[in-house]
């Protein structure tokens, strides 16, 4: 999953133009991602390696929507589950909301470009290319969801706030998140109870639910930073 901040006191409606200045953003590496990194490429399977290069391409679609956008990225924080990319303010809602879709829109984009090549070259690797389209197209979907702190919640947030008073904007994406929550908590409580071992999604669920309280419980009082989940 991803993360992206953008740091700095929020805009309005829109940003007053600037001058585009780039310089190499600020670049941390959490302990416990680099013991997952190692625990990933010691597992030395291909179809991990497939799972690592799926979140990859979503975080690189990010950066690279920020940077056709003209928003500079600050700062770059690698965690286990993802990465928090912080940007230059000031940033149109209309950026931010291209910003946030673009993780999504970049999985999507590797699953068509691999199902095509599947399609017409029938590669020897069949299971792993069917593999890393379904990576991609799994990452996409979960992450574009209704739900505040994924990417789908935040660019719908920053959508309504072009039409809206951030505090309304605030207060429908509560009750949508929650709305789209339950669907998820049945569906994982289902597959714990069918499985009887798995739950994975139960968890990501909790981890959601948590997630969304805090965001909304501190949206109104942030004036200097404004964020989005992955």
């Amino acid at each position: 999953m991803c993360a992206v901040f953008q740091s700095g006191k929020t805009n309005k409606r829109a940003a007053e133009r600037r001058p585009y200045k780039h310089s190499p953003p600020h670049i941390t590496i959490s302990p416990l991602a680099l013991v997952f990194a190692g625990i990933l490429f010691a597992d030395g399977t291909f179809f991990a390696l497939l799972t690592f290069a799926a979140a990859v391409i979503h975080e690189l679609g990010h950066i690279a929507a920020a940077l056709l956008s003209r928003v500079p990225v600050k700062a770059i924080d690698v965690y286990p589950l993802g990465a928090v990319i912080t940007l230059t303010p000031p940033c149109p809602y209309s950026a931010d909301v291209l910003i946030k879709l673009a993780g999504g829109l970049a999985n999507l984009i590797a699953a068509a470009v691999c199902a095509a090549i599947y399609v017409l070259t029938a590669p020897s690797c069949a299971a792993g290319a069917v593999f890393f389209i379904m990576n991609n197209l799994a990452l996409a979907v979960f992450n574009l969801l209704p739900i505040r702190t994924l990417d789908g919640g935040e660019a719908l947030y920053s959508a309504l706030c072009m039409k809206l008073e951030p505090d309304t904007a605030d207060r429908r994406m509560r009750t949508l998140s929650f709305c789209a929550l339950v669907p998820l908590w049945i569906v994982s409580g289902y597959i714990l109870f069918y499985t009887g071992w798995n739950f994975t999604l139960l968890l990501i669920c909790g981890w959601l639910f948590f997630s969304a309280v805090l965001e909304c419980r501190h949206a109104a009082k942030r004036e200097d930073k404004r964020a989005i989940r992955f």
